[in-house]
């Protein structure tokens, strides 16, 4: 509400950028508060859930260890804005496979992706030669 009430800040540019787990608030922001021109998410887990699930930990929900409803993979339908998502392909902890395709599926058009073969977590703009 803040940035919208500022005369001097042109809201049709304002972009949202969810990193790792803050994609989970990105999503959640792009699908039910303010509709952005643009989300973009990179290294996007689907789910607390599926979080759980590559850690090995026991086959729980994920609403059993977190009250806020953390699911890209549910909510990303829900985005009124195009995607462009990013995600290594060697990212060990978002593991590729195992998140980015769900979401992928999930999400309409417009969307365009990145795939980055050889970047992990965190070095997409390195790998792509942008630090």
């Amino acid at each position: 509400d803040y940035l919208q009430s500022r005369t001097d800040i042109d809201t049709s540019k304002i972009v949202f950028y969810g990193w790792s787990l803050g994609s989970y608030v990105a999503t959640y922001l792009a699908a039910d508060v303010y509709h952005p021109p643009v989300l973009v998410l990179e290294a996007a887990p689907a789910s607390v859930t599926a979080l759980l699930h590559d850690a090995g930990l026991i086959n729980l929900p994920g609403s059993y260890v977190a009250e806020a409803d953390f699911d890209n993979e549910a909510r990303i339908a829900d985005i009124g804005c195009p995607l462009f998502m990013m995600h290594g392909k060697a990212d060990d902890f978002i593991v590729f496979e195992r998140h980015a395709p769900l979401i992928w599926e999930k999400a309409v058009e417009p969307k365009q992706n990145l795939w980055v073969e050889q970047a992990g977590h965190d070095d997409i703009p390195e790998i792509l030669g942008n630090s």
